[in-house]
Parts: structure tokens; C-alpha cells; sequence
């Protein structure tokens, strides 16, 4: 099976792709993230990236993936602990 084939979710609206482009070069703030890998996106998120209208995709270590830039978790809530 050629890897064009595999489908993966847009790292931007989860739509199964099988389109990407890979990372630029990285800065210092990424700490990890696949160095080899393409990132998905589906045709349209791939074309606005291109064209200027859209930030790439940041890798999200909560996730384990790449996530649309500005992409947040809400705050996890602390244990409440039995009285």
C-alpha cells in the first residue's frame, strides 16, 4: 500500500484526507513533534495554508497531533478530594 493512500483526519476540521504537507522547519518552542511526517489536511485547509489565509497547524502534545494554530484545552479541573 503506497503511504498517498492512507486517509487521516485535517488537522484542522477532522474531515478524512489523504492530502497533507510536511512541517516547516521547526523553531524552539516545539519541544517534540515527528520530524518525517506529514501533516493532514484536507484540500481546502491545505489551499488557504498555501495561499497566505491560514497558520499552520501547531503540534499539540495533549492530543498527540497537529491541531489548527490557536487550538487550546480547557483547564482541567481539580480532583476533589472526599470530606
Amino acid at each position: 500500500m503506497l503511504t498517498a493512500q492512507f486517509h487521516a483526519p485535517c488537522a484542522v476540521c477532522g474531515v478524512s484526507s489523504s492530502d497533507g504537507l510536511f512541517p516547516p522547519a521547526s523553531v524552539e518552542s516545539e519541544a517534540y513533534r515527528p520530524v518525517a511526517s506529514r501533516v493532514p489536511l484536507c484540500t481546502e485547509h491545505k489551499v488557504q495554508f498555501l495561499r497566505g489565509d491560514l497558520a499552520f497547524p501547531r503540534w499539540c502534545h495533549a492530543c498527540d497531533a497537529y491541531r489548527a494554530d490557536g487550538h487550546a484545552h480547557p483547564p482541567s479541573r481539580p480532583r476533589r478530594t472526599p470530606a
